[in-house]
């Protein structure tokens, strides 16, 4: 009798989505990064922003918004959308508008974008 083996195909626990608001209800995502190191890094980026009901959230679609999906639990976190308008960025602690904001500088921005790298 001849078994044939498959190996067996292992989703990653956490993968790190990147995408755009394509409309108001809309996401499209078109990166995942998968190394573990990144996606801590994308963690603590993501701990250091001070979310506050004060800071007045943008109209409009999202530039960026990125979420961690755990694969296990069937569940996301971190989800953040990003307004990017020169210097002035705005980030909400969701994807959408519906939420606390908060500003980051450019400097945090750089840091974003050499984690997506």
């Amino acid at each position: 009798m001849l078994t044939l083996i498959l190996p067996k195909i292992m989703k990653p626990e956490k993968v790190l989505l990147v995408g755009t608001q394509i409309n108001e209800a809309s996401y499209q995502f078109t990166q995942e990064i998968k190394d573990k190191e990144k996606i801590a890094e994308f963690e603590n980026w993501f701990d250091e922003i001070d979310f506050s009901k004060d800071i007045e959230i943008q109209k409009g679609y999202a530039d960026m918004v990125l979420q961690i999906v755990h694969h296990k639990e069937g569940t996301s976190t971190h989800p953040v959308s990003l307004w990017i308008n020169g210097n002035n960025i705005t980030v909400t602690n969701d994807i959408g508008a519906d939420t606390k904001g908060g500003k980051i500088t450019k400097a945090q921005l750089d840091e974003l974008q050499d984690i997506l790298e």
